[in-house]
């Protein structure tokens, strides 16, 4: 990362990541790409949760959430389009879309596999369930949003759709509403 980008993270952790996420899950899922491993651990804290002298969070690194991002005409679209609402890739071409839809389907099961290996079975207690965070990339992380917000029967979909995702923006997806969180 760049010191924007640390500086970013760092923005995302006090922002949104440490508040409005608490509480986070043991587990992280994130892109096995170098940066994407490097924002999460700086939004998460930099190591300052720690339980014991040991880090909370045990980060779990994703090839899928990075190799399904360097498709051509992913690449193709995203030099075209930057860093547009998903809205408007979706309406790009049949390609994107089905690229995008494939992506996020792929991305689904895979943190689904990790999350039911990797947790802890009784993670819930008494209190709120805990956010469990995935760390990806630009256009690829609104994609997952989407299909979890629809696979969950959220209806209202702007803030995925309609918004443009920002370096270290997320989304939230709950069981009955999805948003964006950014700095």
């Amino acid at each position: 990362l760049t010191d924007k980008g640390r500086m970013q993270a760092r923005a995302a952790a006090g922002s949104y990541v440490l508040s409005r996420l608490a509480p986070i899950a043991p587990l992280v899922i994130c892109s096995a790409a170098g940066r994407c491993v490097e924002t999460a651990t700086i939004a998460l804290g930099e190591g300052e949760a720690v339980e014991g002298g040991r880090s909370a969070f045990k980060l779990v690194r994703s090839e899928t959430l990075y190799d399904g991002t360097m498709q051509p005409d992913g690449s193709a679209a995203f030099a075209k389009l930057g860093y547009a609402p998903l809205a408007e890739y979706r309406a790009e071409s049949a390609t994107v879309r089905a690229l995008l839809d494939r992506y996020a389907d792929d991305a689904l099961d895979e943190i689904s596999s990790i999350a039911s290996t990797e947790l802890p079975p009784a993670i819930t207690g008494a209190g709120r369930r805990p956010t469990l965070c995935v760390f990806g990339h630009a256009i690829y992380l609104p994609s997952i949003a989407l299909l979890l917000a629809q696979r969950r029967g959220i209806g209202d979909t702007a803030a995925v759709l309609e918004t443009n995702t920002a370096e270290c923006a997320g989304y939230l997806v709950t069981e009955g509403a999805v948003e964006l969180l950014a700095t």
